[in-house]
């Protein structure tokens, strides 16, 4: 039943843009990634050369003022597979919009406008922390606070009354029948002014699991931006596996020059991870823009899977040919300091190269 609603509202979503005589918007993106060598110091015996993730990504939407579709393809390179990764259709109805497919549905700014495609830490989604030491920094989101759409399979409805914007959203991670109270989300978005934007969400992602978020979008003086909020994983059932967390992030330009900055603190039952990140970018010319990326994560606290400090920095070069084209190549280094064992040094050189038209 739910892929016949996600595959009717596409089909609709396609339709009424053919039977509408307004130009259609085609826009497509296409990202591959690799990492020329890694290097660990203290063990060479681990280094390696050049290798390529596989997981490469093409995405077209095509869009009408009342309808339009989305779809991005990812590639398996050791087996040649080719995957669908998000997709949806959307429609609009005067103020209301309908949404079906695969997708993230967010709404506040991750302040990345002006940076590059390298991802990882620079793309760090909101949401109270947990350690993972394949994520660059050893980090990542427990469950995402700002995206009410976080299964395999989803529905959503936006509807618009003057400033303020409610979202609500049901989906599945199987395709099966479930219980609509269990997996659901919901999202109220207010802007204050052309300036200053207030967002609260509720997310269910499965019984007495609960993640809520409230941020606030500010724009207190010129060339300034900044995201101030709360993101909370609560598991009802068993509160030890909780965590809060307060988020700031903040985006400064001025002529040449772009500052971002990230801060997070996630507490715990007896842990607590400190994140902090800040990038630099320097537009020598439309062409040539150099950056550098410093961040820190620390752990520390019993419960903590792991105690120490991880201290990334990678600095790097973007060229662009025309906008929307890009090619991003760095060198990160990677210093992890436990507060028991051993350090570890690693260094990789990160490429890569997309185009959005």
């Amino acid at each position: 039943m739910k892929k016949s609603i996600v595959c009717a509202v596409l089909f609709l979503a396609v339709t009424g843009s053919l039977l509408t005589a307004q130009e259609p918007k085609l826009k497509l993106q296409a990202r591959t990634k690799l990492n020329l060598v890694t290097v660990y110091p203290d063990d060479e015996s681990l280094n390696t050369g050049i290798s390529l993730p596989g997981d490469d990504e093409f995405g077209v939407s095509w869009d009408m003022d009342t309808a339009g579709v989305y779809l991005t393809l990812k590639g398996s390179l050791p087996d040649g597979t080719v995957k669908i990764y998000d997709y949806y259709g959307w429609m609009k109805f005067g103020d209301l919009k309908l949404l079906a497919g695969e997708w993230s549905h967010r709404k506040v700014s991750t302040l990345d406008k002006d940076g590059s495609s390298f991802g990882g830490l620079w793309d760090l989604e909101y949401g109270a922390l947990a350690l993972n030491d394949e994520e660059e920094g050893y980090i990542e989101p427990v469950t995402e606070s700002d995206n009410i759409t976080p299964w395999k399979t989803e529905f959503a409805a936006d509807y618009s009354f003057g400033t303020v914007m409610v979202s609500a959203a049901t989906g599945s991670e199987t395709g099966d029948a479930y219980n609509i109270a269990e997996q659901f989300g919901a999202r109220v978005r207010a802007a204050i002014s052309g300036k200053t934007a207030v967002t609260a969400t509720a997310i269910m992602t499965g019984k007495d699991l609960v993640t809520m978020g409230l941020f606030a979008e500010l724009s207190p003086i010129e060339n300034l931006t900044a995201v101030v909020g709360y993101s909370g994983y609560h598991d009802l059932e068993t509160s030890e596996n909780s965590k809060n967390a307060v988020e700031l992030r903040a985006a400064y330009k001025m002529d040449l020059i772009s500052l971002v900055s990230h801060n997070n603190v996630t507490l715990g039952d007896d842990e607590m991870i400190l994140y902090n990140m800040v990038n630099l970018v320097y537009s020598v010319s439309d062409l040539l823009r150099p950056c550098i990326m410093i961040a820190n994560t620390n752990t520390s606290g019993d419960a903590a899977l792991i105690e120490g400090n991880v201290l990334t920095a990678r600095p790097g070069l973007t060229l662009s040919p025309r906008k929307g084209a890009t090619i991003d190549a760095g060198l990160r280094f990677e210093y992890f300091t436990p507060e028991e064992g051993d350090s570890m040094t690693r260094i990789t050189v990160p490429v890569v190269f997309r185009v959005k038209l």
